[in-house]
C-alpha cells in the first residue's frame, strides 16, 4: 500500500460511522481491500481491525482479491439478462480463457458478473475500468479493449466556504428567495446566446456522451459561437441515443435526438441560419405548436402519455447550477411552508392530499416528531440498486436541488435537524451531483442554521453506501449508515422512534421526496386536482423499444406503459409476462396487462419498475436469476 490511501483516508472524520465510506474510498485508490489497506483505515476510524475486515466480507462490494489491470464486469440484472448479458459474458470467458471471477494469467484483466449496474434502460450493459456501456452488441464485445482506460478517481467532496457566500435580504423567507431568484435571473441574462445541454447522466455516459461534449465545444470554438456547451441530464427518453438541448431567448426549448458527432455540423448550421426547417434531425420542440418542423412533445409518442410534475425540470436544467433551479421555481414551496405554514399542516396537508407513498411518510414523520428524543435524522434512501430500479438515481442526477427541497420539507415537518442522503456506492454521478447541490444550497443559505431567516436549521450529509444489505430495507440502511454489520437487526425496529445510534429517524425514498415541492406548491386549493392527476415514476427496461423512465398518471396500465410508452417489445416478440420491480417484485402474465400502477400496489407496494418478458424465456429462471442477485 502507498501513501495514497491514507492521504484518502485523511478527508474522513475518524468515527466509526464513516467506516464503509472510508473502505469504498481505500478500494477505489488500489482497486481492491489489501489486508495494509484494511489495517489503515481501521487506525483512522478507529474500529478494530477484526472487526473491520469481517464488516468488509459483508458486502459485496468490497474485493479482497487483486483484480487485473482492467477490470471488466458484465450485468447479470434482469433487464440486461433478458437482452443478451449472458451470451456476451460466454463470449468473453472464450475469448479471455478464463471463467467469470478470474484473472488472466498475465494480470492484464480480471472478468465479473455484476449484480446490477444500474443502466438498466441500455440493457445489455457492461462496465470496463469503472465506466458503463450500454446497448452492448457482440461486436463491441469484440472490439473490447478500445474500453480499456486508466480507472477514473472519484470526485472530492465540494465544500460550501469554496463557493462565493450569498447573504439574502429581507423580512421572510419568500422575500429571501426572492433575493437570491432576482441575483439568478440578472446572472442568467448575463449568459451567451446559445445554451447546449448534452444529455448526460449514466445512460447518456454509457453511450458516449462525453465525446459528444467535446467535439460539440470544439466546433462551437471554431464557429466563434456565443455559446456554452454542458454536461446536462437525460429526459427519461433513454433509447434517443445521444441527445442535446438547445436553448435561446425567444425560442422554445429544443431537444435533438439520435446525433452522432457526424450530424453536429449540419445542426449548429441550421441552428444559426436563416430559419430553414429543421425537419432532417429528429426531436421535439418543448411547446404546443411545434417549431420550424419539429413537433411539439405533446405529440411524440413518447412523451404524449406522460404528466411531468416530478420531472418537469430534469433534461431543461444544468444539474450544478442552482441558478437554474431557482429561475425554475426551485424552494418556493419550502419558503411558503416556512412562512406560513406548521409543521403540523405540512403532515395534515400531504396526509390529505398526497399520493399513497406520501401519505404512508408522513404518517412516519409524524411519529418521529412526536418523540421527545433529539437529535432527530431523516435519512434519504437513494440506496436503489435492485434490477429494473433506476429512478432515483434518474433524479439526483437531473435535478439535486428537486431532492434537497423535498428533504428540507419532510425535516421540517418531521421535527428533524440533521439529515443523512444515502446513495449507492456504485452511483458516481449521483453522488457527484448531489455533492455539489449541496455545497451550492449551502452556500445561499438553503441549507444550515436559520434556513431563509426562519428558525428552521437543517444539516446535510451525503453518504456512499456499500451493496451487501436487502436493498432498500431500512433496518440494515441504518446499520450500514452506523457502520455496523449488514445483517438487520433481529429484535423489531421502528426506526422513526429508535433508528440511527437509538435516536429518532424518518426514512424516505429519493423519488417520495422529489415528488413533495409539486404537491405543497399546488396548495390547498389544489388539493382535489392533485388527487386524481396524482403522477408516479417507472423506469421501463428490457427488451422494449423505448425503454427509460417515465413520469404517468396512476391510472396507466401496464398494457399502455409497455406498448404505447415503451412501444412494444422489439424485434415484434410476443409478450410472455412482465415483471414488476419495487420492494416486493412479482411475475405477472398476459391477462394482467390491464392493471393500473396504482392497483398494483396491492401486489407490490412502491413498484417502480416495468421490465417486459418476451417468449421463449424462462420465468422459473428468472426467478432464480433475481434471487441470486438481490
Amino acid at each position: 500500500m502507498d501513501d495514497s490511501v491514507r492521504l484518502r483516508l485523511a478527508g474522513f472524520p475518524r468515527e466509526r460511522t464513516w467506516l464503509l465510506p472510508a473502505l469504498l474510498a481505500a478500494q477505489e485508490t488500489e482497486g481492491w481491500l489489501s489486508s495494509e489497506a484494511l489495517t489503515a483505515v481501521a487506525e483512522h476510524v478507529r474500529v478494530p481491525p477484526s472487526e473491520t475486515c469481517a464488516i468488509a466480507t459483508d458486502y459485496a462490494t468490497f474485493r479482497r482479491v487483486k483484480p487485473g489491470r482492467h477490470l471488466v464486469r458484465v450485468c447479470a440484472g434482469l433487464s440486461c439478462r433478458l437482452a443478451g448479458a449472458a451470451d456476451h459474458l460466454r463470449a468473453l470467458e472464450d475469448r479471455l480463457g478464463i471463467a467469470r471471477g478470474s484473472t488472466t494469467p498475465d494480470g492484464r484483466v480480471t472478468l465479473e458478473e455484476a449484480e446490477c449496474l444500474s443502466v438498466c434502460s441500455l440493457a445489455p450493459v457492461l462496465e470496463v475500468d469503472g465506466a458503463s456501456h450500454g446497448r452492448v452488441t457482440s461486436a463491441a464485445v469484440e472490439r473490447l479493449p478500445m474500453w480499456f482506460r486508466t480507472r477514473r478517481p472519484w470526485q472530492g467532496d465540494v465544500e460550501a466556504s469554496e463557493l462565493p457566500q450569498i447573504r439574502a435580504l429581507g423580512r421572510t423567507a419568500q422575500e429571501r428567495l426572492a433575493y437570491l431568484r432576482s441575483h439568478a435571473e440578472a446572472r442568467i441574462r448575463q449568459r451567451p446566446e446559445f445554451r447546449f445541454l448534452v444529455q448526460g447522466g449514466s445512460c447518456g455516459e454509457a453511450l458516449g456522451a462525453g465525446e459528444m461534449l467535446k467535439a460539440l465545444r470544439l466546433l462551437v470554438a471554431m464557429r466563434g459561437l456565443d455559446a456554452e456547451v454542458l454536461d446536462g441530464a437525460c429526459h427519461g427518453m433513454c433509447s434517443a441515443g445521444i441527445v442535446v438541448e438547445v436553448q435561446r431567448a425567444g425560442w422554445p426549448r429544443l431537444t435533438f435526438t439520435h446525433l452522432t458527432k457526424d450530424i453536429v455540423p449540419d445542426l449548429l448550421s441550421a441552428l444559426v441560419g436563416s430559419a430553414p426547417p429543421l425537419t432532417r434531425f429528429t426531436g421535439v420542440a418543448w411547446n404546443d405548436e411545434g417549431w420550424r418542423g419539429l413537433p411539439p412533445a405533446s405529440r411524440h409518442p413518447f412523451f404524449a402519455g406522460q404528466r411531468r410534475l416530478i420531472m418537469e425540470r430534469c433534461g431543461h436544467l444544468h444539474p450544478d447550477s442552482l441558478d437554474d433551479a431557482l429561475v425554475g421555481g426551485g424552494y418556493s414551496a419550502l419558503a411558503n411552508v416556512l412562512d406560513r405554514q406548521t409543521p403540523e399542516d405540512v403532515l395534515e396537508e400531504v396526509k390529505a392530499s398526497g399520493p399513497r407513498a406520501l401519505r404512508a411518510g408522513a404518517a412516519e414523520w409524524e411519529v418521529c416528531r412526536n418523540v421527545s428524543a433529539t437529535p432527530r435524522y431523516f435519512v434519504a434512501n437513494g440506496e436503489e440498486g435492485a434490477p429494473g430500479l433506476f429512478t432515483d438515481r434518474h433524479l439526483m442526477e437531473g435535478d439535486p436541488q428537486r431532492v434537497l427541497e423535498g428533504l428540507l420539507i419532510a425535516a421540517y415537518a418531521a421535527g428533524a435537524n440533521r439529515g443523512i442522503i444515502h446513495i449507492n456506492g456504485a452511483a458516481r454521478l449521483p453522488f457527484e451531483r448531489m455533492v455539489r447541490a449541496r455545497a451550492t444550497a449551502r452556500a445561499a443559505g438553503l441549507i444550515g442554521d436559520r434556513i431563509l431567516g426562519s428558525a428552521f436549521s437543517f444539516h446535510v450529509e451525503i453518504r456512499r453506501g456499500a451493496r451487501g444489505f436487502v436493498r432498500g430495507e431500512e433496518r440494515a440502511l441504518l446499520l450500514s449508515i452506523e457502520g455496523q454489520r449488514a445483517s438487520p437487526r433481529t429484535r423489531p425496529l421502528r426506526p422513526h422512534e429508535s433508528g440511527l445510534w437509538g435516536k429518532p429517524a424518518a426514512v424516505s425514498n429519493v423519488e417520495t421526496l422529489a415528488a413533495l415541492p409539486p404537491l405543497i406548491a399546488a396548495g390547498g386549493g389544489g388539493r382535489a386536482r392533485e388527487r386524481q392527476s396524482a403522477t408516479r415514476l417507472v423506469g421501463v427496461s428490457g427488451p422494449v423499444n423505448c425503454p427509460g423512465i417515465v413520469e404517468v398518471p396512476s391510472g396507466v396500465t401496464l398494457r399502455e406503459l409497455v406498448f404505447d410508452v415503451a412501444a412494444g417489445l422489439r424485434d415484434r416478440r410476443r409478450l410472455k409476462g412482465v415483471r414488476v420491480a419495487g420492494p416486493l417484485g412479482v411475475v405477472l402474465g398476459p391477462d394482467s396487462l390491464d392493471v393500473s400502477l396504482e392497483s398494483l400496489d396491492a401486489l407490490s407496494a412502491g413498484a417502480r419498475g416495468v421490465i417486459p418478458i418476451p417468449e421463449g424465456d424462462s420465468v422459473v429462471e428468472i426467478e432464480g436469476a433475481l434471487r441470486a442477485t438481490v
